[in-house]
């Protein structure tokens, strides 16, 4: 716990807490500036509404192009929510680019078969 007094120009003492990091409006903040806490569950979130959205991919009668548009609006802007923050490293960056193209490809993947067994 840290003491601090004459915060924000009050003459009241406050006493608060020192934390390692903290979730705020759904990102995670760290103190040393990492971000690969909020990666790990930004890519969790992600994985989660791509779960939630297989009957959507395995339907035959919506097109590959509203699921393709669905998949980047919805999917994609779970995954990047807050990135444009985020000091990346390379291995973030292979672990967000990873989460994607596995998403994507299982998405697509999935669609491709099905076409082939249509023919």
């Amino acid at each position: 716990m840290a003491i601090t007094g004459w915060l924000n120009g009050e003459s009241d003492r406050s006493v608060r807490e020192k934390v390692d990091d903290f979730c705020y409006l759904g990102s995670y903040l760290s103190s040393n500036g990492s971000c690969e806490k909020d990666v790990k569950v930004r890519i969790g979130k992600a994985a989660a509404v791509f779960d939630k959205m297989k009957k959507i991919s395995k339907n035959d009668n919506i097109s590959l192009r509203v699921k393709t548009r669905l998949y980047e609006a919805i999917i994609l802007s779970t995954l990047l929510y807050g990135a444009d923050v985020w000091p990346l490293t390379a291995t973030l960056t292979k672990k967000t680019g990873c989460g994607t193209s596995h998403m994507a490809e299982k998405h697509t993947g999935h669609l491709l078969k099905r076409q082939d067994n249509k023919r």
